[in-house]
């Protein structure tokens, strides 16, 4: 018993214990949520397909662009905007922008944050007026590679497509503390980890 108390106080005094937790209900940083590196394989859900590919991060500046390829061919490209002050979509890699870039959340990040959005989303020609609802929460899905607890974005699209009432579409990001995100729900677009 001697012998494990005296290695947990040495592990102790010389740092060997990181007792940093990250809490999730209040988040100070964003490089927490969305670090400079992202390189994983993923599972890339296209309407029923499945497709086997890899996930890597591109840092220009405050631009974060998420390559997705499968054996070097590019599939599509997730593009986000990260600063001291917001984490923002600016792509979605289905050939949607958002003029100005879609809010995420905010620094400090306070779990049950919302956020209004008014802009356009360019669908790789014509523009459109929009507007998106904006929560965070914790979750913790159940990711292939395990549980994993999150900070969860919902977000709801308003689209002005000219009909009586605007389409309505639903996008969920999952950020996990050191990873980044880790998961996107774009309805009939997944990415998971595998």
């Amino acid at each position: 018993m001697r012998t494990v108390l005296f290695a947990l106080c040495i592990a102790a005094v010389t740092g060997c214990l990181d007792d940093r937790s990250l809490d999730l209900n209040r988040i100070e940083l964003t490089q927490d949520l969305f670090p400079d590196t992202f390189d994983m394989p993923v599972t890339l859900r296209l309407a029923n397909v499945a497709i086997e590919a890899e996930a890597k991060m591109v840092v220009d500046g405050n631009t974060r662009t998420i390559k997705i390829s499968r054996d070097g061919v590019p599939i599509e490209d997730e593009i986000y905007i990260v600063t001291r002050e917001s984490v923002s979509i600016k792509s979605l890699g289905t050939g949607e922008a958002f003029d100005p870039p879609l809010v995420l959340f905010k620094m400090p990040l306070n779990i049950g944050d919302t956020y209004e959005w008014k802009g356009k989303i360019d669908f790789a020609g014509p523009s459109v007026e929009s507007s998106a609802s904006v929560v965070t929460s914790k979750d913790t899905p159940d990711l292939p590679t395990g549980p994993r607890e999150t900070v969860r974005v919902a977000v709801e699209l308003k689209i002005d497509d000219g009909s009586p009432q605007p389409a309505v579409r639903k996008l969920n990001f999952w950020f996990a503390e050191g990873v980044g995100p880790i998961r996107r729900d774009f309805g009939n677009q997944l990415r998971t980890p595998r």
